[in-house]
């Protein structure tokens, strides 16, 4: 399966995308990524491995936790997961920037599911809005 290449500590792997069963498989380990979570650093952490792992898997249906724990460092763990979420549509946005900078562009903090129209824009249209 295509991918992004990753170097780890041991290696390299191909990462592909997080499909919709993984994202839903590991919708707790999404939110470990968000430091206000409450999810304790020990268990975000193996929520993570465990996310990491079932990505991996998708190429390298063969690789055990063990073969991952001694082949990658916890940075290797968010490149990973990094790697196959970007490849997927998720993006890092901060979600509250404009509430902590009420002067910040509108376009800076806008996503494709914003019901505020970029400046310029048509304000009508047939379709409708993104997923939100």
């Amino acid at each position: 399966m295509q991918g992004v290449p990753v170097k780890v500590l041991n290696g390299e792997y191909t990462v592909p995308g997080v499909t919709l069963r993984l994202h839903f498989r590991h919708e707790r380990a999404l939110d470990a990524l968000r430091p206000d979570s409450g999810i304790e650093p020990k268990e975000g952490n193996k929520l993570l491995l465990d996310f990491a792992l079932d990505i991996l898997r998708r190429n390298y249906p063969e690789i055990t936790e063990d073969e991952l724990l001694d082949a990658a460092g916890m940075a290797d763990i968010g490149a990973i997961i990094g790697a196959g979420l970007s490849q997927s549509g998720y993006s890092k946005r901060p979600l509250d920037q404009a509430s902590q900078n009420p002067s910040a562009s509108p376009e800076a903090n806008s996503s494709a599911g914003s019901s505020t129209p970029p400046a310029g824009a048509s304000t009508t249209s047939s379709s409708s809005p993104g997923p939100t």
